[in-house]
């Protein structure tokens, strides 16, 4: 089916929800995966560190005292830490945890024994690296028991009071001169130091990272409930939590129903049928939000919106009436269909029920006069009830139809839309 102006709507291209590289909510699981991700990238710079401090140590000790079991040691833990680098995205991140903690706490009490061991009459400068691993130890908490993270926070911290206080005595492995161990004390204060910023900026970076990304997906979110419901509706229910139901005692709603579609179905193929309606309701979305009007939900081939709440406004009725005539000259530029649309005017009772899938929804006489209103009209044509003529008389030429049976409500007048007052005259026919 074409236009009058000669196109194919069903062709044309169709509104599309673009893929987004981010987690569209900040669920549970993608909360989780985000921790991991922060923590594995903060074991990383660990194992760095370890790998290129043991290297260090391997070749300096190599330097000053020749081939030895410290410098084998190094080696080790070089190689180890290395390893550990290659294969960590391939390995569950609690084995990885452990690991490093471990690589890091021996390694750090071997290097205390073999350079400066342990006493009190003098001062050490390995074992602060211990103060490393508890910053870590933190940083790196992701599922991680509180009796795990107990025990990595206090083995180091007894550690380091152990070698601060000189709790026991340990002669150092490595002979070293006074000079020596000044600058392995100052390598050490450096490294510590370094080391620690490290690991608290690729945290802190991390978790800016983490909170733009739960930044972005909760306003899609927010954008995607605002879709769903009225803006003081949704913040409403975020508010309170809870289902609700208010009075509302001006408002009119509208009903509009396309004309034509069910043979329109039986002759298109589903998704070309499709793509039509939701061109032409896209469209309605348009016009409703431009007017500040609420769409309440499309049943069907049959589109409903309000006017007068959640919000009130003294001119609802004009307001939907103007939208009628918008929405029926849409509907005009494709051939083979029409709009049937039904007004009403009066009061309802509106909110959200239910326990899943809410909608902000009407209930009352004056939605299902609206919809007798559309039901009983006539094919391109704006019919409205007495409520509805009584509230815009002055502004729009409106034609009398008598009385028409409604369920429930017996024989009611019924108007039918003209055209447009101006300075007392009437419009030509909208």
């Amino acid at each position: 089916m074409k236009t009058r102006s000669g196109r194919d709507p069903a062709l044309s291209d169709a509104p599309q929800f673009a893929a987004d590289d981010g987690e569209f909510v900040f669920s549970d699981v993608a909360y989780l995966k985000g921790q991991e991700q922060r923590a594995r990238v903060i074991l990383r710079t660990a194992l760095w560190v370890i790998a290129v401090l043991s290297a260090l140590w391997a070749s300096g000790l190599v330097f000053m005292v020749g081939l030895s079991a410290a410098v084998i040691i190094n080696v080790a833990v070089a190689v180890i830490a290395t390893a550990l680098l290659m294969l960590q995205s391939r390995m569950a991140y609690v084995h990885v945890h452990h690991a490093v903690f471990w690589i890091a706490f021996v390694y750090i009490w071997l290097l205390q024994l073999f350079a400066e061991g342990v006493s009190a009459a003098h001062v050490a400068s390995a074992h602060l690296w211990f103060l490393v691993i508890v910053v870590g130890s933190f940083l790196t908490a992701i599922r991680t028991t509180r009796s795990t993270l107990a025990i990595y926070a206090f083995l180091p911290f007894a550690s380091l009071l152990v070698c601060e206080f000189g709790l026991v005595t340990s002669v150092p492995v490595l002979a070293l001169g006074p000079e020596e161990i000044g600058h392995m004390r100052g390598v050490t204060v450096a490294s510590v130091f370094v080391t620690t910023v490290l690991l608290t900026t690729a945290w802190l970076r991390e978790a800016a990272r983490a909170e733009a990304g739960m930044v972005a997906a909760n306003n899609r979110l927010e954008a995607l409930l605002e879709n769903m419901l009225p803006r003081p509706i949704s913040e409403r229910l975020r508010r309170e939590g809870r289902k609700f139901a208010d009075g509302i005692a001006d408002c009119s709603v509208l009903f509009a129903d396309i004309v034509g579609f069910t043979e329109l179905a039986s002759n298109m193929p589903a998704e070309k049928l499709v793509r039509l309606l939701d061109e032409i309701f896209s469209r309605f979305d348009e016009l409703t939000h431009a007017a500040g009007l609420e769409k309440i939900k499309t049943i069907g081939d049959a589109y409903m919106v309000a006017a007068g709440l959640p919000d009130p406004r003294p001119d609802h009725a004009a307001a939907l009436v103007h939208l009628a005539v918008e929405m029926r000259a849409v509907v005009r530029e494709y051939a083979n269909i029409g709009v049937r649309v039904g007004i009403n005017s009066g009061g309802v009772v509106a909110g959200i029920i239910g326990t899943r899938r809410f909608i902000y929804d009407l209930w009352g006489d004056t939605v299902n006069i609206a919809s007798r209103m559309e039901s009983h009209g006539v094919a391109d044509e704006i019919q409205i009830s007495e409520s509805t003529y009584l509230a815009v008389k002055d502004l729009y030429e409106c034609q009398p139809r008598g009385e028409i049976p409604i369920k429930g409500k017996g024989d009611m007048p019924v108007y039918l839309l003209v055209g447009r007052k101006i300075r007392g005259n009437t419009a030509p026919s909208v």
